[in-house]
């Protein structure tokens, strides 16, 4: 029985991708055990530094604690209560320790894990948890409005500070994360590209791994989550088809603040970045990403 894990950048669709394959009776989701902002009760070890690099011979010390929540399926209700700051975070808690407990007497439930933050640790994972591995590509213009319209700022030194992933996959990036751009258009192209490198590195190393276009599943749901089911070996069915359309469907919300809200207008949603973007935005991400766009878009993408 291997586990699954979905990963990608962030703002690649993976939490809605996750989600959809979890439609499956025979799937245990499980949110982001790599994300330094993450309930500390999902996992008995914490990774205070964005995407986390685990070697494929320096890892051991974290496989228990990543064994009892993907294997186990165990939430440590107690610890994840004392960070509890509401009511409603307090209920959510409960429900998902419930939820774990549930899924801890089902031997032959196979985890879901949806982290787009353990991206360079997916070798390690895939090896120490015999795991089929789902890869999200986002076209960079729609990640780079995305984190626009979020404002999100990155860490840059939380990468250079990680030796080995400087080493083992980041080093012709070495002097663009030590002296990072500021404006946050560019340190999303920086990011982008920075993560679809690695990214294609796997798929030469790996390419049994499934790859996917955010756009390609967003455009035709059906067709590509049913072949994305087949490849996990994975039951489709017509109730999950029809749990499927109504999550994507064309009168679903394009934008909302709640993340975690998995209806999506998902057609509408690939081609945002249009809106979003000045001409003279999406020409400069276009130019700055073109070392690495080539590899999994074509010029009609843009």
């Amino acid at each position: 029985m291997k586990h699954i894990l979905v990963t990608g950048s962030h703002r690649s669709g993976t939490t809605w991708t996750g989600n959809m394959i979890a439609l499956s009776d025979q799937v245990h989701y499980i949110s982001e055990i790599f994300n330094p902002e993450r309930d500390p009760g999902r996992c008995l070890v914490s990774f205070p530094k964005w995407f986390t690099h685990l070697p494929l011979d320096a890892g051991e010390p974290y496989y228990s604690a990543l064994q009892d929540t993907i294997v186990g399926h165990k939430y440590h209700l107690l610890r994840g209560l004392r960070s509890t700051r509401s009511p409603g975070e307090y209920k959510a808690k409960i429900a998902e320790y419930l939820k774990n407990l549930t899924a801890s007497r089902r031997p032959n439930l196979r985890s879901l894990l949806k982290d787009p933050i353990a991206i360079f640790s997916a070798e390690w994972l895939a090896e120490s948890f015999d795991m089929d591995v789902v890869v999200l590509i986002r076209h960079p213009a729609n990640f780079v409005s995305s984190l626009k319209l979020h404002q999100f700022n990155f860490p840059f030194e939380d990468l250079g500070s990680q030796e080995r992933l400087m080493v083992d996959f980041l080093e012709p990036f070495r002097e663009e994360i030590s002296s990072p751009p500021v404006p946050i258009i560019n340190q999303a192209i920086l990011l982008w590209r920075i993560i679809y490198s690695v990214v294609n590195t796997y798929r030469e190393r790996y390419p049994e791994w499934n790859y996917f276009r955010y756009e390609d599943l967003a455009l035709n749901p059906i067709p590509r989550f049913q072949q994305l089911f087949n490849n996990l070996k994975l039951e489709w069915s017509s109730e999950i088809e029809l749990k499927l359309r109504s999550y994507s469907n064309t009168e679903n919300p394009t934008e909302t603040d709640n993340p975690m809200n998995i209806y999506r207008n998902s057609q509408a949603m690939v081609s945002q970045w249009k809106q979003r973007l000045s001409d003279q935005e999406i020409n400069l991400i276009k130019d700055s990403t073109s070392d690495v766009w080539p590899l999994f878009y074509k010029d009609s993408d843009w």
